[in-house]
Protein backbone atom coordinates (compact mmCIF):
# COMPACT_ATOMS: atom_id res chain seq x y z
CA UNK A 1 0.00 0.00 0.00
CA UNK A 2 2.81 2.44 0.76
CA UNK A 3 4.27 1.64 -2.66
CA UNK A 4 0.98 2.67 -4.24
CA UNK A 5 0.91 5.92 -2.31
CA UNK A 6 4.48 6.60 -3.25
CA UNK A 7 3.80 5.75 -6.89
CA UNK A 8 0.64 7.80 -6.82
CA UNK A 9 2.49 10.73 -5.23
CA UNK A 10 5.12 10.65 -7.99
CA UNK A 11 2.38 10.61 -10.62
CA UNK A 12 0.69 13.62 -9.08
CA UNK A 13 4.03 15.38 -8.73
CA UNK A 14 4.84 14.69 -12.38
CA UNK A 15 1.40 15.83 -13.52
CA UNK A 16 1.71 19.03 -11.50
CA UNK A 17 5.19 19.61 -12.92
CA UNK A 18 4.02 18.97 -16.49
CA UNK A 19 1.10 21.34 -15.97
CA UNK A 20 3.36 24.01 -14.49
CA UNK A 21 5.82 23.51 -17.34
CA UNK A 22 2.99 23.88 -19.87
CA UNK A 23 1.82 27.17 -18.32
CA UNK A 24 5.37 28.51 -18.04
CA UNK A 25 6.02 27.65 -21.68
CA UNK A 26 2.70 29.19 -22.75
CA UNK A 27 3.53 32.36 -20.81
CA UNK A 28 7.01 32.50 -22.36
CA UNK A 29 5.52 32.04 -25.85
CA UNK A 30 2.97 34.80 -25.21
CA UNK A 31 5.76 37.16 -24.09
CA UNK A 32 7.87 36.17 -27.11
CA UNK A 33 4.94 36.67 -29.45
CA UNK A 34 4.17 40.07 -27.90
CA UNK A 35 7.80 41.16 -28.16
CA UNK A 36 7.91 40.23 -31.83
CA UNK A 37 4.95 42.53 -32.57
CA UNK A 38 5.60 45.42 -30.18
CA UNK A 39 8.28 48.05 -29.91
CA UNK A 40 10.21 47.49 -26.66
CA UNK A 41 10.66 51.22 -25.94
CA UNK A 42 7.20 52.66 -26.60
CA UNK A 43 5.17 49.43 -26.22
CA UNK A 44 3.35 50.37 -29.44
CA UNK A 45 2.76 47.96 -32.30
CA UNK A 46 5.89 47.63 -34.44
CA UNK A 47 6.31 47.46 -38.21
CA UNK A 48 5.77 43.68 -38.32
CA UNK A 49 2.42 44.04 -36.57
CA UNK A 50 1.55 47.06 -38.71
CA UNK A 51 2.09 45.01 -41.88
CA UNK A 52 -0.26 42.26 -40.64
CA UNK A 53 -2.82 44.81 -39.46
CA UNK A 54 -2.79 46.67 -42.78
CA UNK A 55 -3.37 43.42 -44.69
CA UNK A 56 -6.32 42.66 -42.44
CA UNK A 57 -7.98 46.11 -42.46
CA UNK A 58 -7.53 46.72 -46.20
CA UNK A 59 -9.01 43.31 -46.98
CA UNK A 60 -11.89 43.99 -44.58
CA UNK A 61 -12.35 47.49 -46.02
CA UNK A 62 -12.72 46.02 -49.49
CA UNK A 63 -15.39 43.53 -48.46
CA UNK A 64 -17.22 45.69 -45.88
CA UNK A 65 -17.18 49.04 -47.69
CA UNK A 66 -14.86 50.80 -45.26
CA UNK A 67 -12.04 53.33 -45.53
CA UNK A 68 -8.62 53.10 -43.93
CA UNK A 69 -7.23 56.51 -42.99
CA UNK A 70 -3.49 56.38 -42.37
CA UNK A 71 -1.34 59.19 -40.96
CA UNK A 72 2.44 58.94 -41.27
CA UNK A 73 4.35 61.07 -38.74
CA UNK A 74 8.03 61.91 -38.74
CA UNK A 75 9.35 63.90 -35.77
CA UNK A 76 11.18 67.03 -36.89
CA UNK A 77 14.68 67.59 -35.54
CA UNK A 78 14.73 64.42 -33.47
CA UNK A 79 18.44 63.83 -34.06
CA UNK A 80 19.09 67.21 -32.44
CA UNK A 81 17.20 66.11 -29.31
CA UNK A 82 19.47 63.08 -28.98
CA UNK A 83 22.59 65.16 -29.74
CA UNK A 84 21.79 68.04 -27.38
CA UNK A 85 19.91 66.35 -24.52
CA UNK A 86 21.15 62.75 -24.83
CA UNK A 87 19.59 59.45 -25.81
CA UNK A 88 17.76 59.01 -22.50
CA UNK A 89 15.89 62.26 -23.16
CA UNK A 90 15.30 61.17 -26.76
CA UNK A 91 13.77 57.92 -25.47
CA UNK A 92 11.60 59.95 -23.11
CA UNK A 93 10.35 62.04 -26.03
CA UNK A 94 9.51 58.93 -28.09
CA UNK A 95 7.60 57.41 -25.16
CA UNK A 96 5.80 60.72 -24.58
CA UNK A 97 4.77 60.92 -28.25
CA UNK A 98 3.46 57.34 -28.06
CA UNK A 99 1.53 58.05 -24.86
CA UNK A 100 0.04 61.26 -26.24
CA UNK A 101 -1.03 59.64 -29.52
CA UNK A 102 -2.65 56.74 -27.64
CA UNK A 103 -4.53 59.17 -25.40
CA UNK A 104 -6.21 60.78 -28.42
CA UNK A 105 -7.46 57.75 -30.32
CA UNK A 106 -10.22 55.22 -29.81
CA UNK A 107 -9.46 51.75 -28.51
CA UNK A 108 -10.13 50.21 -31.92
CA UNK A 109 -7.66 52.53 -33.72
CA UNK A 110 -3.96 51.71 -34.06
CA UNK A 111 -0.76 53.59 -33.31
CA UNK A 112 2.48 51.96 -34.41
CA UNK A 113 6.12 52.92 -34.23
CA UNK A 114 7.26 52.57 -37.80
CA UNK A 115 10.91 52.99 -36.93
CA UNK A 116 13.28 55.51 -35.37
CA UNK A 117 11.24 58.70 -34.99
CA UNK A 118 8.41 57.68 -37.34
CA UNK A 119 4.90 56.72 -36.26
CA UNK A 120 1.77 55.55 -38.06
CA UNK A 121 -1.80 56.14 -36.89
CA UNK A 122 -4.68 54.23 -38.48
CA UNK A 123 -8.43 54.81 -38.28
CA UNK A 124 -10.94 52.50 -39.95
CA UNK A 125 -14.51 53.66 -40.60
CA UNK A 126 -17.48 53.07 -42.90
CA UNK A 127 -16.90 54.65 -46.30
CA UNK A 128 -19.86 56.98 -45.70
CA UNK A 129 -17.89 58.55 -42.81
CA UNK A 130 -14.75 59.25 -44.83
CA UNK A 131 -14.71 63.05 -44.35
CA UNK A 132 -15.62 62.84 -40.64
CA UNK A 133 -12.83 60.30 -40.15
CA UNK A 134 -10.29 62.53 -41.87
CA UNK A 135 -11.40 65.42 -39.65
CA UNK A 136 -11.21 63.23 -36.56
CA UNK A 137 -7.69 62.14 -37.53
CA UNK A 138 -6.53 65.74 -37.94
CA UNK A 139 -8.10 66.75 -34.60
CA UNK A 140 -6.57 63.75 -32.80
CA UNK A 141 -3.08 64.53 -34.13
CA UNK A 142 -3.44 68.24 -33.32
CA UNK A 143 -4.63 67.44 -29.78
CA UNK A 144 -1.88 64.88 -29.25
CA UNK A 145 0.87 67.35 -30.13
CA UNK A 146 -0.80 70.18 -28.20
CA UNK A 147 -0.84 67.89 -25.13
CA UNK A 148 2.75 66.88 -25.81
CA UNK A 149 3.86 70.53 -25.76
CA UNK A 150 2.63 70.84 -22.17
CA UNK A 151 4.08 67.46 -21.12
CA UNK A 152 7.58 68.24 -22.39
CA UNK A 153 8.38 71.81 -21.47
CA UNK A 154 12.03 72.27 -22.38
CA UNK A 155 11.99 70.43 -25.69
CA UNK A 156 9.91 71.55 -28.64
CA UNK A 157 8.54 68.52 -30.47
CA UNK A 158 6.73 68.79 -33.77
CA UNK A 159 6.18 66.43 -36.65
CA UNK A 160 5.69 66.37 -40.37
CA UNK A 161 2.41 64.57 -41.06
CA UNK A 162 1.04 63.03 -44.22
CA UNK A 163 -2.39 61.43 -44.51
CA UNK A 164 -3.65 58.98 -47.10
CA UNK A 165 -6.84 56.98 -47.56
CA UNK A 166 -7.53 53.48 -48.85
CA UNK A 167 -9.17 52.48 -51.22
CA UNK A 168 -9.19 55.94 -52.80
CA UNK A 169 -6.80 57.41 -53.73
CA UNK A 170 -4.49 54.61 -52.51
CA UNK A 171 -5.38 51.26 -54.06
CA UNK A 172 -2.81 49.12 -52.24
CA UNK A 173 -0.98 49.00 -48.92
CA UNK A 174 2.26 50.08 -50.61
CA UNK A 175 0.50 53.05 -52.20
CA UNK A 176 -1.23 53.93 -48.91
CA UNK A 177 2.11 54.17 -47.08
CA UNK A 178 3.88 55.87 -49.98
CA UNK A 179 1.23 58.56 -50.54
CA UNK A 180 1.11 59.32 -46.79
CA UNK A 181 4.91 59.55 -46.76
CA UNK A 182 4.91 61.83 -49.83
CA UNK A 183 2.18 64.01 -48.30
CA UNK A 184 4.55 64.87 -45.44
Amino acid sequence: MSAQLSHSGVGIGFAASASALFWLEKRRFTKLEKSSYHDPLTKLANRAYLDLYLKFVTSKAKTDGEVVVLAFLDLNGFKGINDIFGHAQGDFVLKSVAKSLLAHIREKDLVARYGGDEFVVIFVAPAAHREQTLTRMKKALHSAFKQLATDIEKIKVCAAVGISVYPRPATSITMLLRTADQAM
